[in-house]
């Protein structure tokens, strides 16, 4: 199953709206579903940004993708909060981002940078800097 369709469907499974004035479908919620409905690792959990250095975090995420497995990332901007994915990284600390916008604004991004040129619905106003989490440990 490809990510985008997994977090798809992880996101109906915690009854989330997907529209201009959705709400958040939770990190402990996203976590709860993939290890109980999709039969995820037990080791699926969340780690907040604030807990790490700017390296530490970083080397949280690279570890995650050297892995092949994806991070579920959160952040919250100006006017609300947006869920996405991180697949990959290009080595330079920038992060490969699907937004969920069906390949809008999708590209590379650092991580204290995570301002989408363009956005989908539900993105807000953009600038997903502020209380960043992530699930990670999102393997079978």
């Amino acid at each position: 199953m490809a990510i985008s369709e997994l977090m798809a469907d992880v996101g109906i499974s915690v009854d989330m709206d997907y529209g201009p004035s959705s709400g958040s479908a939770g990190s402990s919620r996203v976590q709860r579903a993939l290890k109980e409905n999709f039969g995820y690792n037990q080791s699926v959990h969340q780690i907040n940004r604030s807990d790490f250095s700017k390296q530490d975090w970083e080397a949280q995420i690279d570890k995650e993708l050297s892995q092949n497995q994806p991070v579920y990332y959160q952040g919250v901007g100006k006017v609300g909060g947006h869920a996405f994915v991180i697949d990959g990284a290009d080595g330079r600390n920038f992060y490969h981002v699907n937004w969920g916008w069906g390949g809008v604004s999708d590209g590379f991004f650092r991580l204290d940078a995570l301002n989408p040129s363009a956005l989908g619905t539900g993105g807000g106003a953009g600038g997903f800097n502020g209380y960043q989490s992530a699930v990670v440990g999102i393997k079978p």
